[in-house]
């Protein structure tokens, strides 16, 4: 399919690029805004240029990609590929390293400093590997329930895996650093705050909580959305948290308090993703109808209306400087806006 790019304020097309037929499974801006990798059904992996609106890699795979990530220096992209981690330089283009041993790998996240990353497995253990030699630096056992998720501090020296509660770790050691309670209840998705000091959680009986990650103490917690498996997702200055509310909607809440301060109902429209921007002014919203919406975070006026997936919006990411937004929809069309 083709790929059109697009000026953000207006929703107006730049450029048009020829893509591919396959579906669109992610996309994922590189952290210095230069490149756009792109997941396509096709099984490929795709890096753009957004300048020159050319395809400059294009990394064929074996199987289904389930996610890519940069790493934090932009050098390297990390592929979850059927199950298993594969890890591609951008720069010298040589062939993925290969990793991740027998059991399906279903989550991946980057140190910080992109030395290593963390991975949640399939046979109810998660992981952490070193990001050169793809040796593993430890592994971490529950045999009672499935890993969900993992996750760094945003200053890498704590690790935390999420399953029925979530363990935070010392990265260098693995020492268990403090349990935090989701009392009959698998967490579906969790996220650090930037400042590190708080971590929220969505368990699958829709209850969202904040923990004190120091002390492991519950802050608050208030009902999110039974059953819905999105993580919920802090702004760029750790003060708001975005979490659905319902199958057509979105809710800001205050942090630490988790008082509601706006909400974003959008009536038939189910969500496909969300997104803040990078300075938290803005919110991102893909429906499965193919359109996009853009509000604004504060005042909750819809400043863009955008049609141009002609089938639901998988992921939208916005461009480091928030300048310009991405998605990609199943109909194998990705947008630059």
């Amino acid at each position: 399919r083709d790929v059109s790019f697009y000026q953000p304020e207006h929703g107006i097309e730049i450029a048009r690029l020829q893509g591919t037929n396959a579906r669109i499974l992610d996309v994922a801006w590189s952290p210095d805004g230069k490149r756009i990798a792109s997941a396509t059904a096709d099984y490929a992996v795709r890096v753009w240029d957004p300048e020159s609106w050319q395809c400059r890699v294009t990394l064929p795979t074996a199987g289904k990609i389930e996610e890519i990530s940069w790493s934090p220096d932009g050098t390297r992209l990390a592929l979850l590929e059927n199950g298993e981690i594969r890890l591609f330089d951008v720069q010298s283009r040589e062939p993925p390293s290969v990793g991740g041993g027998a059991h399906w790998i279903g989550r991946l996240a980057w140190s910080p400093d992109g030395t290593r990353f963390a991975s949640a497995s399939g046979d109810k253990s998660s992981r952490t590997w070193d990001a050169d030699s793809l040796q593993k630096h430890f592994r971490f056992n529950t045999p009672n329930f499935n890993v969900s998720d993992v996750m760094w501090s945003p200053d890498g020296s704590r690790f935390a895996h999420a399953g029925k509660g979530i363990t935070i770790r010392d990265a260098m050691t693995g020492e268990i650093l403090r349990q935090l309670d989701h009392p009959s209840t698998m967490v579906t998705g969790a996220q650090w705050s930037p400042d590190g000091d708080t971590i929220a959680s969505l368990g699958k009986d829709g209850i969202l909580r904040l923990f004190d990650s120091e002390s492991g103490r519950e802050l608050r917690q208030v009902p999110a959305t039974a059953g819905v498996r999105i993580r919920p997702t802090w702004n760029s200055r750790g003060d708001r948290i975005l979490a659905r509310d319902g199958a057509d909607g979105l809710a800001i809440l205050k942090a630490p308090s988790l008082e509601r301060e706006q909400t974003f109902d959008f009536p038939g429209s189910v969500l496909g993703a969300a997104a803040w921007s990078p300075d938290g002014g803005k919110i991102a919203v893909g429906f499965r109808r193919g359109a996009i919406e853009v509000v604004d975070s504060v005042t909750g006026k819809t400043l863009l209306q955008i049609s141009g997936h002609e089938s639901q919006v998988q992921t939208v990411d916005w461009s480091p400087d928030g300048t310009r937004l991405a998605s990609g929809g199943l109909n194998g069309v990705i947008r630059i806006w």
